[in-house]
């Protein structure tokens, strides 16, 4: 095995913590997260007035700056995501898995994706769809049509990736995906019939139909994330290395023997 493989195995081999407790702290987070959206959210809806207060409230608000506590939480969960999917996919590399392209796009993917929850570039297709297309009612939120064609064939053409994995890895990634896309396009969906019909008409000011549905829709994208690097984390604690180690070994042997067969021949 090469040295910068073996390097990187031993660091994940050296985690401080198990994946199981790994994703109870993600789990704990994501809990304090909506907790305190909902406090700030109150003293917003409540009437208060102090800067420094509302200042907080929109860095705790899951739906609210850019900048925000919540997106750079979910931000970070996707980067360290696209992180141990490269790991992946250089242990596969180094054994001459064909397999390894596919984890090295995920690794794009997350990637792209980490940047894209940072700058919002998904909601820039919002009002040019809406009003281009005349959507409303479950496509307020315009985004979610193109989107969800994407995603639609994103899964597709990783089906056969999937098959070919362990079928404990392939199911907690299908299950962190569903809870993810619920999340970030199912609630999205409810959130925007809900916004056109009785947000949007009232000057765009919210109520708490509204904070307890984004706080749903925010709480499972970060559950999704957090399951899907619980998964990434099972998925190499499954001797990942140790199954690339025994596919090399039967190539070696199969080598050897087909060596000794070359030989017998020419002795003989």
């Amino acid at each position: 095995m090469k040295k910068e493989n073996t390097d990187l195995t031993n660091f994940m081999a050296n985690l401080p913590a198990s994946p199981k407790t790994i994703l109870f702290s993600l789990i704990l987070i994501t809990i304090v997260l909506a907790v305190l959206n909902l406090i700030s959210q109150n003293y917003v809806l409540s009437g208060g007035n102090d800067e420094l207060l509302l200042k907080a409230a929109g860095k705790l608000d899951l739906d609210g700056e850019k900048n925000s506590l919540s997106l750079w939480f979910q931000s970070s969960m996707m980067l360290f995501s696209a992180f141990l999917l490269l790991v992946i996919a250089l242990i596969r590399r180094s054994f001459e898995d064909k397999d390894y392209r596919f984890w090295g796009f995920l690794s794009l993917v997350f990637f792209y994706l980490s940047l894209d929850e940072t700058i919002s570039i998904h909601e820039q297709l919002t009002n040019p769809l809406r009003h281009g297309f005349d959507l409303g009612g479950i496509f307020f939120m315009s985004w979610v049509v193109p989107v969800g064609i994407i995603v639609i064939l994103f899964f597709l053409f990783m089906l056969k990736f999937l098959k070919r994995m362990p079928a404990k890895t392939r199911w907690l990634m299908i299950t962190a995906g569903a809870i993810y896309v619920g999340g970030a396009m199912g609630m999205e969906m409810i959130d925007g019939a809900y916004y056109e019909k009785a947000i949007e008409p009232f000057g765009g000011v919210i109520d708490w139909n509204y904070v307890l549905m984004t706080t749903a829709e925010e709480s499972l994208e970060s559950i999704g994330l957090a399951v899907f690097v619980f998964t990434l984390l099972t998925h190499l604690g499954l001797k990942e290395t140790e199954r690339a180690e025994e596919k090399s070994a039967e190539r070696i042997k199969a080598s050897i023997k087909m060596g000794k067969t070359l030989a017998t021949r020419k002795s003989s």
